[in-house]
This record gives structure tokens, C-alpha cells and sequence, in this order.
């Protein structure tokens, strides 16, 4: 299972909840098929993403006029929000801010019935975790004291174009995180969806071997977990105090990295002067580099061939 599949999992649980109950009247029947659409199986991340934008653009003109909907309605919107959202980020869409605003906007109606949840506070805080809305999450942190356990990194350099392919840096203390952009479009270069135990027996197993590891060297190997909702700075300093030579980034912005699949954890994907040549999914259970990966790092250079 892909990092994200869990949160997604818990995500539908919640909306299925609602699934069946009328929201407004000039959107019936529209978070139904919100609900019916995230379940849809054996389509492309494409065609899911414009399956789901679909039906959520149907209830616009409810988000425009929350103050004049029901609690019930509203925090039904919310959660609709939340799994737009939570699609939007994993998938890459452009969209996404967009989304996260809306979310934000159901949440300041929320915060004035003084109806907010701890659990809304706490996927909002994630959503903007996710953004690297700094300034938002911490004021959010000092509203809801029981939010203030959860590190949010800020920034300590300028923003780039949501665009741009870039990553953030968490350092050693995870309070404080550079943001960096790279080149994708010179030479080879190696990138590793990661963040579960697939990816760490990957990145032990690439150390351990000599070959492999001059390989990724050579590729300039980036570890890249997905811009989350669940953002846990500890784990990733845990993982690059146990491989200080391969140390995690995060990516900056999700959509910017075209091509890769942040769904998928972990996969391999080898870029060649900005084009991707070649892409593996997981890694062998015995720590061994996957038959298919091993023959494009050949095709490539990166290792010898025999």
C-alpha cells in the first residue's frame, strides 16, 4: 500500500458516512456520486481525477453561499473538500490550491458557529502542512493547543513556481526547511518516490552494494516523498539519520513533477536530459535491485553491463 492509500482509505471511510444524505438543493445527488467516484476502480489517475472534478464542480455555487446553508451542509462540504483535495495533492493537479482555499473557507464558517472538530482542525492543519502554508498552520496551532505536538517546518527561502520541479529540505531540525529547485532536463538523473518500508529496504540496498550505489551516485539519486497531508518531520529525520547518504527531500509541489506517480511508493523513475526513459515500481522483498531497474541503469550507463 502507497503512503497515500491509508489517508485515503480513512478519508472515504468519513465521507461514506454521509453518502446518501441530501446536501442542497441545487446539487442533488451531487456528493453521492462525489463518493461513488472516489471508488472507481481500474481507471487511470487521469481519468479519476476528471471523473471526481466532475461531479465536485457541481456544488461551486454552494461553496459561494455557505453562510446561508444548514451546519449539517456545511460540514458536508467540508469533507467533500477534504477528499477533492486529498486527490488533487497526490495526483498533481493544478487545481489543488484551489481546493485547499475552498476547504479553508468551509472551515472559517465552521470556526464561526463555533462548530470546528478537533478532527476538522486537524485535517486542516494537514492540508496546510501539505501547501507549506507556514504562517496558517502555526496560527491554527495557537486557536487548537491540542495541534501544537505537530512540527511545522517553515521555509527559509523564497517560493518558486508551483511549476517548477523543486523540493523541500527539512535539515536536521525540521523547524526550519530550505526549498530547492533541480534540473531535470541535464544528463541522467535518478528520482525515488519514498516513504515506507519498501523505500528504506531500497535505499539500504542500494548502500550495501558498491556497484549500485555508484550508480545512484553518478544519477545524482533524489529521495523524494510526496507533499503530504500527513507530514510526520520525525520519520523523515529517523530515515536520514539511518541513511545519511541518501537523505529524504520533500517535494515542494506535487503537480510540478510531471510524469511521476506519488501513489506509488516506491517507484524509480531515470530521467535522461529532462525526458523519463524508464520507470519500476517496488522493490524485490530479498533487497536485491529489481530485473527491469538493473537493465535501464545498463541501458543508461549508469551500471556496467555483464
Amino acid at each position: 500500500m502507497g503512503l497515500y492509500a491509508l489517508m485515503m482509505s480513512l478519508t472515504f471511510a468519513t465521507l461514506s458516512g454521509f453518502a446518501g444524505q441530501h446536501v442542497t438543493p441545487n446539487a442533488r445527488g451531487w456528493h453521492e456520486q462525489l463518493v461513488q467516484a472516489s471508488r472507481a476502480r481500474d481507471i487511470s489517475n487521469a481519468d479519476k481525477l476528471r471523473l471526481l472534478r466532475t461531479h465536485f464542480v457541481l456544488a461551486r455555487d454552494d461553496y459561494d453561499r455557505l453562510r446561508t446553508l444548514d451546519l449539517h451542509d456545511v460540514r458536508t462540504l467540508f469533507q467533500a473538500a477534504d477528499l477533492m483535495f486529498s486527490y488533487s495533492l497526490v495526483l498533481g493537479d493544478p487545481a489543488v490550491a484551489s481546493d485547499a482555499a475552498r476547504l479553508e473557507a468551509t472551515f472559517d464558517e465552521l470556526g464561526r458557529r463555533d462548530a470546528v472538530t478537533d478532527s476538522e482542525a486537524r485535517i486542516l492543519l494537514g492540508v496546510q502542512l501539505s501547501m507549506w502554508y507556514a504562517a496558517k498552520a502555526k496560527a491554527l496551532q495557537a486557536r487548537f493547543p491540542q495541534l501544537a505536538s505537530v512540527v511545522v517546518p517553515e521555509l527559509a527561502s523564497r517560493p518558486v513556481s508551483p511549476r517548477a520541479p523543486a523540493y523541500v529540505d527539512l535539515g536536521r531540525s525540521g523547524d526550519r526547511a530550505t526549498l530547492r529547485t533541480t534540473d531535470l532536463t541535464r544528463g541522467i538523473r535518478i528520482v525515488i518516490v519514498s516513504g515506507c518500508k519498501n523505500a528504506e529496504r531500497a535505499a539500504a540496498s542500494v548502500w550495501a552494494d558498491p556497484e549500485l550505489r555508484s550508480a545512484f551516485e553518478k544519477g545524482s539519486a533524489l529521495w523524494l516523498a510526496p507533499a503530504s497531508k500527513d507530514l510526520d518531520v520525525g520519520q523523515i529525520q529517523a530515515w536520514n539519520r539511518a541513511h545519511p547518504g541518501q537523505p529524504m527531500m520533500v517535494s515542494a509541489h506535487n503537480a510540478a513533477w510531471v510524469g511521476v506517480d506519488f501513489a506509488r511508493i516506491p517507484t524509480t523513475y531515470v530521467y535522461v536530459d529532462g525526458r523519463i526513459v524508464a520507470s519500476h515500481r517496488g522493490w524485490n522483498v530479498d533487497g536485491t535491485v529489481p530485473d527491469g531497474l538493473r537493465r535501464s541503469l545498463q541501458e543508461t550507463g549508469l551500471l556496467p553491463d555483464h
